[in-house]
């Protein structure tokens, strides 16, 4: 095992061990149809796309999501998948991230030109597919799975960045970006959207590959350290560390950008 597999899987056991310490068991599996039907099952909101086995017929293969259950019953989920790609903004602009082709009648998505001066290539693992029953809410379970599914497509694919997509009108006071473990949030989409075939406000939040590792050590270390905490008060715990670093992260991240993806051609 490598040394940064070490450090992966320390992180992993760290999250799951906190979670497992509040009383909810843990798993992590690629039955798709399995995560659909309890995304359904809130009637809150459709599956997500990029996610949807009923879309995505490899996404099996290609993805994977990790679930709470709370004596015995699954109570929440996060997802992560893969995309093999030399230009990620071109493939959001052909709705790549929520079709496996274009449709012939659909317009192109409108993407920002922050999203396009990244230049992201590469392997990119996505994080989503989120969902957490009504009850359980408002525990900080999102803090954990998020970043444990992340981490677990690390060990899988062994990314050069994780992505994700929040909308731009999140609940006020919310530093979702921070909450999920992205130290970087840029516009991805102001316009036209081909997953809404209509108009949208998204932006892409990311990791780079270095700050993934950096991040996961430093998680596992608080969580090891701080297990006699409540669940609430780690995940408090686990945004306020990615807070610290977004600063230093947003004004390095373009200048990175390129060293970064090119690394497995170096």
């Amino acid at each position: 095992m490598s040394a940064e597999q070490d450090i992966v899987k320390t992180s992993i056991n760290a999250y799951r061990s906190a979670l497992e310490r509040a009383g909810y068991e843990t798993s992590i599996d690629n039955d798709f149809f399995a995560w659909r039907d309890f995304v359904a099952s809130t009637r809150e909101v459709v599956p997500n796309w990029t996610f949807n086995p009923n879309r995505f017929c490899n996404i099996s293969r290609d993805g994977l999501f990790v679930s709470v259950f709370s004596k015995g019953i699954r109570v929440a989920v996060a997802a992560c998948r893969v995309f093999w790609t030399d230009d990620f903004a071109g493939m959001v602009e052909q709705g790549g991230l929520w079709w496996p082709r274009l449709p012939a009648s659909s317009k192109p998505t409108d993407v920002h030109p922050a999203t396009r001066a990244l230049n992201l290539r590469g392997v990119i693992t996505h994080g989503g597919g989120g969902m957490i029953l009504p009850d359980y809410r408002g525990r900080g379970l999102p803090n954990f799975l998020v970043r444990w599914a992340q981490l677990e497509g690390f060990l899988r694919w062994d990314p050069d960045w994780d992505t994700g997509v929040l909308r731009q009108d999140p609940p006020a006071g919310c530093r979702l970006a921070a909450k999920y473990g992205y130290p970087i949030e840029v516009p991805m989409v102001v316009g036209h959207s081909t997953v809404r075939n209509g108009p949208a406000r998204l932006n892409l939040v990311l990791i780079d590959r270095r700050r993934i590792l950096n991040r996961a050590q430093n998680d596992a270390t608080m969580l090891i350290d701080g297990h006699r905490e409540s669940l609430g008060n780690l995940a408090r715990r686990l945004a306020d560390g990615t807070k610290q670093a977004e600063i230093a992260a947003e004004k390095s991240v373009v200048i990175e950008a390129d060293a970064l993806i090119n690394r497995r051609s170096g």
